[in-house]
C-alpha cells in the first residue's frame, strides 16, 4: 500500500473520528426533571452559603441521556425570574451525586462529565419561602460545547411547611373615667336629721 493512499486513509479515519465525537457530544438531553417535595433536607444557609441554618432545602432530581460535559446548571423561578447557578455563591445550587457527596463544594462547578447518563440532586435554600404556591421552574444545563438543554417542572408546597398562624388582635378595655358620673338612691334611712331645703334639723320625715 502506498504512503498516498495510506495517509489518505487516515485523514478519513480521523475525520470519521471528529464527526463521531461530534454527533456523541451532541446526544446530551434531559430525561427527567422532578421537584422533590417530601425531601426537607437543611444543607444550605442564607444566600445559599453551604451549612445548616435551621431552614429546609429545596431539593430537585435532574436526570441526563447521552454524553457530554456540563460547565454550569441554572434553575430559575419562571413565577419570579429568581435563578440559582451552580457558580454564583451568592444564589448557589448545590449539587451531589450518587454518592450524596457534593460535586460543586468549591461553589464552582468546573466541568462535569456525563457517560452514558447520569442523575443529580440539586439543593437551593430556604424553599418555603420560594415556593409558597405551585411553582413553575426550569433547569438548564451549559455544556462544554457553547450549546444547552432544559427541562421544565413544577414544584408543589410542602405539606410539611410551617406558616406562621394569622395574627389576633384583643380589643381594648373601655378607658376608665375619673370621678362619679352617676348615683342614685333608692331607699329611705330611718333618721330625720335634715329639713327641707337646705335647712337642718328634723322635720317630721325620714331622711332618704
Amino acid at each position: 500500500m502506498s504512503k498516498k493512499r495510506i495517509l489518505t486513509l487516515a485523514v478519513v479515519a480521523l475525520f470519521a473520528l471528529f464527526a463521531a465525537n461530534a454527533a456523541f457530544a451532541a446526544s446530551l438531553s434531559i430525561s427527567q426533571f422532578v421537584f422533590n417535595s417530601n425531601e426537607r433536607g437543611d444543607v444550605l444557609g442564607e444566600s445559599g452559603k453551604q451549612g445548616a441554618d435551621g431552614k429546609a432545602d429545596g431539593s430537585f432530581t435532574v436526570s441526563f441521556a447521552g454524553a457530554n460535559a456540563i460547565k454550569e446548571i441554572i434553575l430559575k423561578n419562571d413565577a419570579d425570574g429568581k435563578t440559582w447557578s451552580s457558580n454564583d455563591t451568592s444564589s448557589f445550587i448545590l449539587i451531589t451525586g450518587s454518592d450524596s457527596s457534593a460535586i460543586n463544594a468549591s461553589g464552582r462547578l468546573l466541568v462535569l462529565p456525563v457517560v452514558l447518563g447520569a442523575k443529580y440532586n440539586l439543593f437551593i435554600s430556604d424553599i418555603d419561602s420560594v415556593v409558597t404556591k405551585d411553582t413553575p421552574f426550569t433547569v438548564t444545563a451549559r455544556l462544554v460545547d457553547d450549546t444547552s438543554i432544559s427541562a421544565t417542572t413544577t414544584a408543589k408546597p410542602s405539606k410539611d411547611a410551617v406558616t406562621a398562624p394569622p395574627a389576633t388582635t384583643t380589643p381594648a378595655a373601655p378607658a376608665a373615667e375619673d370621678g362619679i358620673t352617676d348615683a342614685q338612691s333608692y331607699a329611705t334611712s330611718d333618721f330625720d336629721l335634715a329639713g327641707t331645703g337646705k335647712s337642718v334639723g328634723a322635720d317630721g320625715k325620714k331622711d332618704v
